[in-house]
């Protein structure tokens, strides 16, 4: 009996973990542009941070707005791709470049690139997290008509 419930337990944190949103791998910029360039590859949203140390004032906001843009946003829309990027890894340089992000601004807080087909907006600033959830309903809607 204990084994079925196990199984079970297992099988419920499987249907839940497949319902989430796609994390898309990748180890560069050029992998993430490649993916932003595509048509009809869906919404992607992609979080920009500047690299902080855990405990300080920026690592905490970091964390705090991936949990919430994970917990609150991302998780109500299961088809969207996500990806995050720390802009002071020379990996990303073409990515940096490329969307001309202000690198200045993420030791402030983070941005948020949402894009679908190749058109997209960014969010950044005090009521982002709100901006990102009512852009992320509007980006569902274009998707699904």
């Amino acid at each position: 009996k204990l084994f079925k419930m196990k199984v079970l337990i297992l099988f419920l944190a499987l249907i839940a973990f497949s319902a989430a949103f796609i994390e898309f791998e990748h180890s560069n910029g050029d992998d993430i542009l490649k993916e932003l360039k595509k048509r009809n590859n869906g919404v992607i949203l992609v979080l920009f941070v500047a690299n902080a140390d855990a405990g300080t004032d920026l690592g905490q906001t970091n964390a705090d707005y991936e949990y919430h843009l994970l917990h609150k946003v991302l998780e109500n829309y299961p088809s969207f791709k996500y990806a995050r990027v720390d802009v002071t890894n020379s990996n990303y340089k073409s990515l940096v470049k490329a969307s001309g992000i202000s690198i200045s601004d993420l030791y402030n807080s983070p941005s948020v690139l949402i894009s679908e087909d190749r058109d997209g907006e960014w969010i950044h600033g005090d009521s982002s997290l709100t901006l990102v959830a009512k852009t992320a309903r509007i980006y569902n809607e274009r998707v699904q008509e």
